[in-house]
């Protein structure tokens, strides 16, 4: 049986590196020297130094907040700042807005985004925020945008072969699907996540591969695309149907 020893040491300067000192009875032995990694608080805290005098207050939203992250997931943070500034910060994705963005109505996406945010820094300030109302305005805009897209998608639909290869078309389907998804969970004040999203999918007589294309597509990964026209034609006519459906709820 192998016996290990651990230390906690502090790293010191020496020279123009540094170094660790060990015990004497050390002297001949390999050692292994490993840095602990920081928690994801210490980590945004040391990232977010140059910022905090601006900063009122820091949130976990997304798959994180959710407990639905994967492997591979982003961790989703909102900060809420005296002003608006740019920052990207590896395998996290940081959404900055302003109090005062906040104080008029927000489009859907912001809506959920604090409706399941949880506080990493000022949890009081998050609940005077969240009885924010959603803009209409930015609703139909959403659904323009998508009536236009689906235009644009079905060009490109009526261009491909039975056997159906173009990612970026199923990638926004998929996209402007979520988005319609998210936007009734905001008129029927109900919380978001993925797994009621696929079941939503799967419910419509869509193919599972679709979502998997989605994401793959979304994070620049070479993705196998094994889907037929007419599985495709579906998407495209149930984002056709959902837009006008919350076309007739808005207007």
């Amino acid at each position: 049986m192998i016996m290990q020893e651990q230390l906690r040491k502090k790293v010191v300067k020496f020279g123009n590196g540094s170094i660790v000192y060990t015990p004497k009875n050390w002297i001949g032995r390999e050692v292994i020297v490993t840095l602990p990694k920081l928690s994801m608080k210490e980590e945004l805290f040391k990232f977010l130094d140059p910022y905090l005098l601006h900063i009122q207050g820091i949130y976990l939203y997304g798959s994180y907040a959710r407990n639905e992250q994967e492997q591979d997931s982003d961790i989703d943070v909102l900060i809420i700042a005296d002003k608006k500034f740019k920052i990207k910060m590896k395998g996290y994705d940081i959404n900055v807005l302003t109090n005062d963005y906040l104080k008029k109505p927000v489009d859907p996406f912001c809506f959920l985004m604090l409706k399941e945010a949880k506080a990493i820094l000022n949890g009081n300030l998050l609940d005077k925020i969240r009885p924010v109302t959603v803009s209409k305005k930015s609703i139909r805009w959403i659904l323009d945008n998508t009536k236009s897209v689906l235009n644009i998608n079905r060009d490109f639909i009526d261009l491909e072969d039975e056997n159906f290869e173009n990612g970026a078309v199923i990638y926004s389907l998929m996209l402007r699907l979520r988005g319609l998804y998210m936007m009734d969970c905001v008129l029927k004040n109900k919380s978001y996540s993925n797994e009621n999203f696929n079941r939503f999918v799967k419910t419509n007589g869509l193919k599972d591969d679709f979502y998997r294309i989605y994401r793959r597509v979304r994070d620049n990964k070479n993705v196998k695309i094994r889907v037929m026209k007419n599985d495709v034609e579906k998407l495209y006519e149930l984002v056709k149907d959902e837009t006008e459906k919350k076309s007739r709820e808005i207007h």
